[in-house]
């Protein structure tokens, strides 16, 4: 293609496709920003004074949201000056219908008009790497068209369907994007109060299943003090506000999301309209007592601890097998028939939770829930009378922080210490020694043990007093059950307003939605695949215990709080023991879809009927 394209409404991001256009063939455009207009003049491009004047010289016009409220107002444009053969790129922010409408209304007036989205790229014109487009039109030519005027060195077209699909996809990163952003907010909100350090809280988070742009963009810009979030609260509360009535459109509840545009429209009714987007928390980027530096290879063992294990279940014996390969471990389970396999591969099994108390420098638990753990210690078979002096206790288990901070007191008073040391990265991550291994407890103490954690694995992480531990997983699980519910609620969005699964997982993974578990839910779902190995009854526990945080430290969780509601709807319906996928099973009956039905086929248009499936 050698005609000339022109580009008027530019906000960043078509700031960032000018340039790039600009290298390759002649491009004319109107700016009202002197910056803009400068950097495109200096790149080659022609400025002009009007729209009109870019429409009668150019074969395409890329036209933004800073012009365009909507394609309502291209038609009216495009017919007062009357534009003929010519192709619109259009990147305003509107719904999937609208733009049908506009396209169907544009194409008897000899005007193409293609939707043009950059997933997650509205707030920089992405010089710092690839800049994703989402292209869909229902005009063959124009899609075309299109592919050749975007096709440009760092610029990677996603083609998305027929029109409106580009703009369900676009609404879908923003919504799912701004969600999860202020889900991870609420829940750091929380840490910081117990008294955990942002730099580790998002160390803790990016090494699991939690990580999301906020945790890998966001939080260090916060340790920092730079700003993360150009746009206003109130242009982000209409673009969320557009999704929701996508998703009411399409008849799929999305509870959720619901709550993130209600926190937005109470931001900007606080702060006002033009806020920065990063306002609406104000997350103090302190330490707290938390030692984020690279903690190196650990001291050699003096002489190397007396290991007993207790707690032999899936995570348990996962992390038992592990340490034999570098030790001597003596293991115990109230269930015979778990130490068996552990035995096999080298263990001693002792005959009871006090014998192997008795005979370990370190005694490790790994049991589901933290009232466990204090009967472990203190019930009526407890091992807190049978431990070595000078003993510790390492609680591996994802626990209560208070119910941990209080067992730490009463083993203190016997002259034991206790370290919390949540993991994170499931059994996989245990026996292949990548886990993270997440730390509360004495400085001293965690000192003298990291070498027998080093043998689970080198991914460690002091998060500071006894409890810290605890509380990071917290943060971490209740991060990640918000990215994986919020996701699901926007698929299946995207999904009824015309997008298939594999252009999704595009258009997510290249912006500001991008999260650890999306890249695994939608490579999961159109195979009936599952994601992971974990319970979804232990999911809620560790739900409620973060928002039991929360309240404690007068930190309110109203999204953690909605997603621990439906996730209790799944145990309700499907028991505490069933696979944590269950939860995209509620999410398809609610919507009335099978997401694998879009894994490759178009989907209805918008508005069609939600049971027509």
């Amino acid at each position: 293609m050698t005609g000339a394209v022109g580009f008027a409404g530019l906000d960043a991001g078509g700031v960032g496709l000018a340039l790039r256009a600009a290298a390759h063939r002649p491009v004319r455009f109107v700016a009202d920003d002197e910056t803009d207009a400068a950097a495109l003049t200096a790149a080659g491009a022609t400025p002009v004074t009007t729209v009109d004047e870019l429409a009668a010289t150019c074969e395409v016009l890329v036209l933004g949201p800073p012009l365009l409220a909507g394609p309502r107002d291209l038609v009216d444009d495009a017919v007062m000056g009357s534009w003929r053969d010519i192709v619109v790129l259009d990147r305003s922010r509107c719904t999937p219908r609208s733009a049908v409408e506009a396209a169907a209304i544009l194409a008897g007036r000899g005007v193409t008009l293609v939707d043009v989205a950059l997933p997650g790229h509205l707030d920089h014109r992405g010089d710092d790497g690839e800049l994703p487009v989402v292209v869909s039109g229902a005009d063959a030519a124009g899609t075309t068209t299109a592919h050749k005027t975007l096709g440009l060195p760092g610029v990677r077209v996603i083609p998305a369907g027929g029109a409106g699909a580009a703009r369900a996809l676009d609404l879908l990163v923003t919504g799912l994007g701004v969600s999860t952003y202020l889900a991870t907010l609420e829940v750091i909100s929380m840490g910081l109060k117990f008294g955990l350090g942002t730099e580790v809280m998002a160390d803790v988070v990016n090494k699991g299943s939690g990580r999301n742009t906020t945790s890998r963009t966001v939080l260090p810009a916060l340790v920092a003090g730079e700003p993360v979030r150009t746009r206003s609260v109130g242009e982000t509360r209409r673009a969320v506000d557009r999704f929701l009535g996508v998703a009411a459109e399409s008849c799929v509840p999305t509870p959720a999301i619901a709550v993130a545009g209600s926190a937005l429209r109470a931001a900007e009714q606080r702060l006002g309209a033009h806020a920065a987007l990063d306002e609406i928390v104000a997350v103090r980027a302190d330490s707290a007592d938390a030692d984020t530096r690279p903690q190196g290879s650990p001291a050699p063992e003096q002489r190397p601890a007396s290991v007993g294990f207790i707690g032999l279940g899936a995570m348990g014996a996962a992390l038992a097998e592990r340490l034999l390969l570098t030790r001597p471990v003596t293991v115990f389970d109230v269930r015979p028939d778990a130490v068996g396999a552990l035995e096999r591969a080298g263990a001693t099994v002792a005959a009871s939770a006090a014998d192997l108390a008795r005979d370990s420098d370190v005694v490790m638990i790994c049991v589901p829930t933290s009232q466990i753990v204090r009967s472990v210690l203190f019930g009526p078979d407890g091992i807190a009378d049978s431990l070595r002096p000078g003993a510790v206790v390492i609680d591996h288990t994802t626990g209560d922080p208070a119910e941990t901070v209080d067992l730490g007191a009463r083993l203190a008073e016997r002259g034991t210490a206790l370290v919390d040391a949540p993991v994170s990265g499931g059994t996989r991550g245990a026996k292949a020694g990548t886990l993270a291994v997440i730390c509360g407890g004495p400085e001293d103490e965690f000192a003298r043990l990291r070498p027998v954690l080093a043998a689970i694995s080198p991914n460690i992480v002091h998060c500071g007093r006894t409890g810290a531990g605890h509380a990071a997983k917290l943060v971490q699980n209740a991060i990640a059950a918000c990215n994986r519910y919020l996701t699901l609620e926007a698929i299946a969005v995207a999904c009824r307003a015309g997008a298939d699964l594999g252009t999704i997982r595009e258009a997510v993974v290249a912006g500001d939605a991008w999260n650890g578990g999306a890249e695994r839910i939608l490579d999961a779902l159109p195979h009936d695949r599952p994601t992971t190995d974990f319970q979804i009854g232990l999911m809620v526990k560790d739900l409620r215990l973060a928002v039991q945080l929360g309240l404690g430290t007068g930190v309110p969780m109203p999204l953690t709080g909605l997603v621990q509601a439906q996730f209790q709807a799944c145990v309700d319906e499907h028991g505490y023991t069933a696979n944590l996928d269950v939860i995209a099973r509620s999410v398809e009956s609610s919507a009335g879809l099978r997401f694998r039905d879009y894994s490759t086929r178009p989907s209805p248009e918008p508005g069609q009927d939600r049971n027509d499936s």
